[in-house]
């Protein structure tokens, strides 16, 4: 797994954590990671942020389950034309960013037509255009068909239309379980339960993200200053062997 990967997964391993029930009774304490992986573009998933998993501040139109099965985020129902060239997408309607304002389908097609026009990461050429057809309703039409284009419906953070600007990468408002506190690039960024979230129950009230080099990382979670660090596997494993040899 390649370091970019790795760091890449984060966002999704930090969903699950978040959203699993505390170990302890009683009020639960901030959360501190040292994961590296700090996004340099920002928080703006129309440039990419989030597509290796989940985005955090964002919400997605579909997304794996524990099983690795698709499901609804904000979708309630998906279908596919019989000529393969238009997803409809209806939406809940319970979904709100985080600034409480409500998210429809014209935000969905706001953010698809402008991740398709962008030329960042996310390889959108194959949608020729994406409608509101209804509040609650979106309609996805590609050039040719495409099946594999379910991975822009699971990694595509919706962003909201009259919301996003020059500047959304580093103030991302977003449907998603968390919203942005402080962000002091190369040093942490923390952020908070978005109180508007429809997913669920958070365990976290708060996350900080320790950013820096793997050494200080591990240190750091060896003086109990964080919960989690994140070591690539080789690493690990090279930790876990000095630990048997000593242990012989």
């Amino acid at each position: 797994m390649s370091l970019k990967t790795f760091k890449g997964l984060v966002p999704a391993a930090l969903l699950g954590l978040a959203l699993a029930p505390p170990l302890q009774a009683g009020p639960v304490p901030p959360l501190v990671l040292a994961v590296g992986g700090e996004p340099e573009g920002g928080f703006d998933p129309v440039m990419g942020w989030g597509r290796y998993g989940n985005p955090l501040f964002q919400a997605t139109l579909l997304r794996f389950d524990a099983d690795l099965t698709m499901v609804g985020d904000l979708a309630t129902s998906w279908s596919l034309s019989d000529d393969r060239l238009t997803w409809t997408i209806k939406l809940r309607q319970d979904a709100k960013f985080s600034d409480g304002t409500a998210l429809t389908a014209e935000d969905v097609a706001f953010t698809f037509n402008t991740a398709r026009d962008a030329g960042g990461l996310v390889d959108m050429k194959i949608l020729r255009e994406a409608r509101a057809i209804a509040p609650d309703t979106v309609a996805l039409e590609l050039t040719r068909p495409q099946i594999t284009f379910t991975s822009h419906l699971v990694g595509l953070g919706i962003v909201p239309k009259a919301g996003y600007g020059a500047d959304y990468a580093r103030h991302p408002i977003g449907a998603g379980p968390f919203r942005m506190v402080e962000w002091r690039p190369g040093e942490q960024l923390v952020v908070e339960r978005n109180p508007y979230w429809h997913g669920g129950a958070i365990a976290f009230p708060r996350v900080s993200f320790i950013f820096g080099e793997e050494a200080a990382a591990i240190a750091l979670a060896q003086t109990g200053a964080v919960q989690v660090a994140a070591v690539p596997p080789g690493r690990a494993l090279t930790r876990r062997l000095r630990a048997c040899g000593r242990c012989m």
